[in-house]
C-alpha cells in the first residue's frame, strides 16, 4: 500500500509520459522486508529514516498535484502503523534461538546490518554472566580490535601466543574476507542466505581449504526464510538452487 514517493518522485512529474515512469515499489518492499528478517531495530530504523525524509519533503513539496501530496500522507501514515506496529514486539524468537546455539561454543555470528550486530550484541550481554568474552567487530571498529580477533581465532598463531578473551564474535561482513577465523567450531548467520557469495565468503573464514594443524568438527548455522518473506519474494527456492550449483561446481573441481 506504501506510494514510496521518495523512491519513485520522477513519476509526480506534471509532464511526465506513461513509457518514462519507473516503480521502485517492489525494491524497497524488498529492502524492508530484508531489514524486518534481520532484526526489529533494524526495521525500525529503516522505518524512521524513510519517515523522517517523507515528512522533509511534505514542509516543501516540490510539486502541488494532489496525487502527490496525497500520497506523500499516506506514506506518512503508514510509516507511523509500521511504526506502531513493531513497537509491540519486545522479544526475538530468532534472539532465543541464537542464546541456545552459542552455549559452550566459540561462536562467530555474522550479520549484514551494523544495528542488527549492536542489538545482538545487547542481547547476548544480558543473558551473559561474563560478557567481557563477547566481542562486537564492525567497519568502525580498530586495529587494536582486529588484532585480538586474529589472536583469538588464527590457527597461525602458536598456542603458547594465543588468546582466549573471546568466546562469542558479532561481526559484519567486514570480517568476512582475507581473515583467519579457524579457531571457532560455530558460524551462524543471523539473517537469511540472500546473497550466497558473500555466504560462501563467511564459510571460508572457518571452513578452510587444505588448513593443516586444526582437527575438529565444525557447525554452520542458518536461518530458515520465513514463510511471510519467502510466500511475497520466492527466495529459498533459487537461493538454495543457486548454492546447489556451486557445491557441485566446486566438487567438480576438488573431487
Amino acid at each position: 500500500k506504501l506510494p514510496f514517493v521518495i523512491q519513485n518522485m520522477k513519476n509526480y512529474e506534471p509532464d511526465i509520459k506513461n513509457h518514462e515512469k519507473v516503480d521502485m515499489t517492489g525494491l524497497m518492499r524488498s529492502f524492508l522486508l530484508k531489514r524486518l528478517d534481520s532484526s526489529m531495530p533494524a526495521f525500525q530504523n529503516s522505518i524512521i529514516d524513510m519517515s523522517k525524509k517523507v515528512i522533509k519533503e511534505k514542509e516543501n513539496p516540490r510539486y502541488t498535484n494532489s496525487k502527490y501530496l496525497n500520497d506523500l500522507n499516506t506514506d506518512i501514515e503508514l510509516f507511523q502503523q509500521l511504526l506502531s506496529l513493531s513497537c509491540l514486539i519486545f522479544e526475538s524468537s530468532k534472539d532465543l534461538e541464537l542464546l541456545k546455539e552459542i552455549e559452550n561454543n566459540r561462536c562467530i555470528v555474522f550479520t549484514e546490518y551494523l544495528d542488527t550486530a549492536d542489538s545482538i550484541y545487547y542481547t547476548i550481554c544480558k543473558v551473559l554472566d561474563d560478557n567481557s568474552k563477547v566481542k562486537l567487530f564492525n567497519g568502525n571498529s580498530s586495529d587494536k580490535d582486529l588484532e585480538e580477533i586474529r589472536l583469538n581465532f588464527d590457527a597461525n598463531i602458536p598456542e603458547k601466543d594465543r588468546l582466549h578473551t573471546i568466546d562469542v564474535l558479532i561481526t559484519t561482513d567486514v570480517l568476512s574476507e582475507g581473515v583467519n577465523l579457524h579457531v571457532c567450531n560455530k558460524l551462524i548467520h543471523y539473517d537469511t542466505k540472500w546473497n550466497p557469495s558473500k555466504i560462501k565468503q563467511r564459510n571460508g573464514r572457518i571452513d578452510r581449504i587444505l588448513m593443516t594443524g586444526v582437527h575438529r568438527n565444525i557447525e554452520i548455522m542458518y536461518f530458515e526464510v520465513p514463510y511471510l518473506v519467502e510466500s511475497i519474494l520466492k527466495l529459498e527456492k533459487a537461493i538454495n538452487r543457486k548454492l546447489f550449483m556451486g557445491d557441485m561446481f566446486f566438487e567438480y573441481l576438488t573431487p
